[in-house]
């Protein structure tokens, strides 16, 4: 793929999308602090949901100085569109396949995540290119063809176009986004903020969730699920959270009539024979009618 973000920012022109990651983006540091966001050590940042298409970007260098081009009204200023087309790389390449597809999708389903990733890894990734290159760009690429995924990445993948390894799905150009679009799947980030520091697994980073915490992030989390649910059409979803988050989430209900399911997340899926079974379940409730 060698897709331009004028290109996908073209297909992604659903309004209530749009009007999502405005809200999303637009959340002060203030507000995000009263509502128990950024109550994690190390803190997330609010950069990667955006609402501006703007055409001619460079990421700011060092990356780390992110936050002062930022503004609250649509997310990012000017031209600056953020580390992301809409909500982050992952969610927007699966945005792509679909919303390039004719016809109408079948049961529509919502694969749920934890979150795209920590902060500090974003950091060095993207200033690794000097701010020479689109960082969001060069990822949703990247994820279509199958390249530079990690184990989360390369496992979803493998699961909808149902190849046997990585190499396959990068031998069979065009097959992600074929296999998504078929499927009807959508990929969702529960926190939609770049996790704070450098582990990409537990909860370091995220917002408190032990015992006495404030949730109320998990009850901004659910309404931000609902409503990306209810502008994609979705009938499934399928909760592939990590462990702390769901117990952090137990007993929240999405709206009537969306079929929903908890699976083990994509790290645990495989080739061994438990990851194996692991798999086979997601796709069975994929291919549910």
């Amino acid at each position: 793929m060698n897709l331009s973000r004028r290109q996908i920012c073209d297909r992604l022109k659903n309004e209530s999308l749009l009007e999502l990651a405005k809200r999303i983006a637009s959340f002060s540091e203030k507000e995000a602090r009263e509502h128990g966001l950024m109550s994690a050590l190390p803190e997330p940042y609010n950069v990667l949901a955006n609402a501006v298409d703007g055409r001619d970007w460079r990421i700011p260098h060092p990356i780390s100085e992110v936050q002062e081009w930022k503004n609250h009204r649509n997310g990012f200023s000017g031209e600056k569109v953020g580390l992301s087309v809409r909500f982050d790389p992952f969610v927007d390449a699966a945005l792509y396949c679909h919303f390039g597809r004719q016809g109408q999708r079948i049961n529509p389903t919502v694969l749920v995540l934890t979150d795209y990733g920590p902060w500090e890894s974003i950091v060095e990734e993207a200033d690794s290119s000097g701010g020479s290159s689109d960082w969001a760009l060069k990822q949703i690429n990247e994820f279509l063809e199958g390249r530079a995924l990690d184990t989360t990445g390369n496992n979803i993948v493998k699961a909808v176009t149902k190849k046997s390894n990585i190499e396959a799905v990068q031998r069979d150009f065009g097959c992600i986004e074929k296999a998504f679009g078929e499927h009807g799947l959508f990929l969702w980030n529960y926190f939609p903020f770049a996790r704070g520091g450098k582990n990409a697994e537990g909860k370091e980073g995220l917002p408190a969730m032990g015992r006495g915490a404030d949730l109320q992030w998990v009850t901004i989390c659910e309404r931000f699920l609902a409503d990306f649910c209810k502008a994609v059409g979705a009938k499934k979803v399928a909760i592939a959270i990590n462990q702390d988050v769901g117990r952090a989430r137990k007993g929240r209900l999405l709206p009537l009539g969306i079929d929903v399911q908890t699976f083990e997340h994509p790290r645990s899926w495989g080739c061994t024979e438990k990851k194996r079974h692991n798999t086979e379940n997601f796709r069975t409730f994929l291919c549910k009618k």
